[in-house]
Formats: C-alpha cells, structure tokens, sequence
C-alpha cells in the first residue's frame, strides 16, 4: 500500500496538470471544469476549516476564560450571516463597515508614507542621476495623460498639437509599467510551473 501511494500521487498530478492545460486547446471542456471546480472546492474548504479553527482559538477560547469582550467581534460574525435572512439582511452591513473601517485606516497608515509621500518626494527632489532624471519625466508625462482638459480649440475636445504627442508618449509608458507588472506576475508563477515540470518527468514513483 506504501507503494502505491507515490504511483497514485504521481499519476493522478498528471492528470490534473493535462486537464488544466487542456483548456488551451479545446478551449473550456468538462475536464477542466472538474479540476477547476475540485480546486475552488479544496480551496473553500480548507478556508473555512482555517477559519473555523482560528475563530475558535482566538475568539471562543478567550471568551470561556472570562475575556467578555471577545463576545463583540463574535457577534459582529454572526451577524455578517444574517444577509440570508431577509427581514434581517440590513444588519450584515455594520460588520463589514466596521471591518472596511479599521482596514481602510490601518491600510491607508502605510500607504500615506510608502505610495504618496514616498513618491512625492522624488518628483520634487533635485535629479542627481540618471534614475531620478526619467523616473520625473515618466511620472510627469504619464499624469498627463489623464488630463482631458486640452482640446484642439474648435470645441470637438479631440487632442491636438503637442498635447497629443505627449498622450502617446505617456501611453507608451504605461504600456511599460503594465508590461513589467505582468511580467513580475508571471515570474512569480514560474517557479510552480518548472515545480510541475520537474515533478513529471523526473521524479518517477517507479
């Protein structure tokens, strides 16, 4: 029985690796939809196994030991399922207010710093190199792609004159970014696809 598990593991990664990538060539068919719904279903379960655990851990746990006010995180997740009641659905939105809240606030601490001010800071800095050089003009040229309020003078609001050229060379900037984000995404799959390929063609249970 041992032995058979590796086998089994194996073949069965194979089969789910050729059902995934079938979808390139017969585009969506009903074996990739099994796989594809398989894995939301794994996903969803594990999830709330985790959830329910931790819920437990950090919220029931205390609560039995005579911490009372993890009573109120409590009932706020409970009622995030009264959306199913609906003569009681209105009350699902004071926890995710209060959640979107607290995110928003706690997140927007750090982005203040890092994405604003972090970022302002070189536009208005003195250019020493060659980086701070094109990074101002990219940053500046980019914003002014999304300024509509240079028309052509005839009232049609079409871009005209240098304006237009300066929309198509923020264009191309923002092709740029949009290009290395997808390919930071991509490499950063990368290494569960070479994962895969190795595990196929050279790690054999037999």
């Amino acid at each position: 029985m041992a032995e058979f598990i590796p086998i089994w593991n194996y073949f069965f990664g194979l089969l789910m690796l050729a059902g995934s990538w079938s979808i390139f060539f017969t585009n969506e068919n009903r074996v990739w939809q099994f796989f594809e719904y398989s894995l939301s279903g794994v996903i969803v379960g594990y999830l709330t196994a985790v959830g329910v655990k931790e819920t437990i851990l950090l919220g029931v746990n205390p609560l039995v030991n005579g911490e009372f006010l993890y009573i109120i995180p409590l009932i706020l997740g409970v009622l995030m399922y009264s959306r199913y009641i609906p003569k009681f659905s209105y009350m699902a939105r004071w926890p995710v207010a209060i959640l979107i809240g607290t995110l928003l606030g706690v997140v927007s601490r750090a982005t203040i710093t890092t994405d604003i001010i972090g970022q302002i800071i070189p536009m208005i800095s003195i250019p020493n190199n060659f980086n701070m050089i094109a990074l101002q003009i990219m940053t500046f040229v980019t914003l002014a792609y999304f300024i509509f309020t240079f028309g052509s003078g005839d009232g049609s609001g079409a871009q005209a004159g240098w304006h237009k050229k300066l929309l198509y060379i923020g264009r191309i900037f923002i092709m740029i970014a949009m290009g290395a984000a997808f390919s930071n995404k991509f490499l950063g799959l990368l290494p569960a696809f070479v994962d895969r390929i190795n595990h196929i063609f050279f790690n054999w249970p037999f």
